[in-house]
């Protein structure tokens, strides 16, 4: 019979077959207990604080980018009501001959730096009137005041600046300038800042 079983199987394929089996099911037990989840889920946590922290670093540098641009425009407003100041200084004339086009001069000079009455672009108006209780023989003070808000306080400056510089408005000083943020107008176009202002001539009475 060389040594098969009646089933026609012999004793040593038998047990290769066991084998066989035993060495598959083993295969199938241990890749079942494999962490495959466990490695997943810490990827997946890998690339989220990868993005969080890249986020976090372009937010930062926005941040940083919009501080320094607020510094810049400090300084440069700074350095224009410096400017206006060492003109305001420098003005020293009086008892000038009368001029009824200072006051529309003034508002040239508004238009042509960029600043309007308010944020929606109406052009701005200057009225003049005469100072009071001034005892001063034969010359008169003439006031030309003006408020303004919603506007850039860089265009402010130079409009300032133009007035103390300009031959058309000559003799003209600044007796009162309050420049401020205007937090209700906070976002509108640059920013929204608001002024109130008041220049004086003196001017011989006729």
């Amino acid at each position: 019979m060389n040594g098969e079983t009646p089933t026609g199987t012999s004793p040593a394929m038998r047990e290769d077959q066991a084998r066989i089996e035993l060495a598959m099911a083993a295969a199938t037990a241990e890749r079942a207990n494999r962490p495959r989840g466990l490695v997943m889920v810490a990827g997946l946590m890998l690339l989220a604080a990868i993005i969080y922290a890249g986020s976090g670093y372009f937010a930062r540098a926005a941040t940083l980018g919009r501080v320094e641009a607020e510094r810049t425009k400090s300084r440069q407003v700074l350095a224009s009501v410096a400017k206006v100041q060492d003109l305001r200084d420098k003005q020293a004339s009086r008892g000038l001959v009368s001029d009824p086009r200072v006051g529309k001069a003034i508002e040239e000079l508004a238009t042509a730096a960029g600043v309007t009455q308010d944020a929606t672009g109406r052009a701005l108006v200057v009225p003049e009137s005469e100072a009071t209780g001034i005892a001063v023989p034969g010359v008169a003070q003439k006031k030309y005041t003006a408020r303004v808000t919603g506007q850039d306080p860089k265009a402010l400056m130079q409009w300032l600046v133009n007035v103390q510089s300009s031959g058309e408005t000559r003799g003209v000083e600044i007796s009162m300038v309050a420049l401020r943020p205007d937090a209700a107008l906070a976002s509108a176009r640059n920013g929204g800042w608001s002024m109130d202002v008041e220049f004086v001539r003196w001017e011989t009475r006729k």
